[in-house]
């Protein structure tokens, strides 16, 4: 056996064994250095501020399918996203009403819906502010239904039979 072989074996095996646990260990400190920020600025969040954090991805897959899903699905993520909201969240509660009211295609289901929206939200009690809100709404939207304002919120039917 001749040194050859033997320094051949360390140059070929053993030196990437060793280069690949460097790098290894070098990106772990770095992964931990990065984790330790995020982990810290994340933990010292107040509880209502770590669980509106959590739902972010959520709120975000809710306005795309708002913006650009079919009805069906825009109203479940609807129902979704109401379940997730704590009681006393009204004016975003009221957003997402005044969303499902739109997509519903029902007269006096929409009149419902707004009206539980106006309970949630005291500030929509008022006509043109719930039409306001809604035609926010249904500029967000893309597709129909929703993209438009219901019939119930336009109101100002003509007379009829007037000379």
């Amino acid at each position: 056996m001749t040194l050859a072989r033997p320094l051949s074996l360390v140059q070929w095996v053993l030196g990437p064994v060793l280069v690949a646990v460097l790098a290894g260990e070098l990106g772990a400190m770095r992964a931990k250095a990065q984790r330790g920020q995020l982990f810290v600025r994340t933990s010292a969040l107040a509880p209502e501020e770590s669980k509106r954090l959590e739902a972010v991805p959520a709120r975000a897959m809710d306005n795309a399918v708002w913006t650009l899903g079919a009805a069906e699905v825009a109203q479940k993520l609807v129902k979704f996203e109401l379940d997730r909201l704590d009681e006393r969240e009204g004016a975003r509660r009221a957003r997402l009403l005044i969303r499902f009211g739109m997509v519903d295609r029902n007269f006096d289901g929409q009149a419902a819906v707004f009206a539980a929206a106006c309970t949630m939200d005291a500030s929509l009690c008022d006509q043109l502010r719930l039409r306001d809100a809604a035609e926010h709404e249904a500029g967000l939207r893309f597709v129909s239904p929703g993209n438009h304002l219901p019939l119930a919120l336009i109101g100002g039917h003509p007379p009829l039979g007037a000379p």
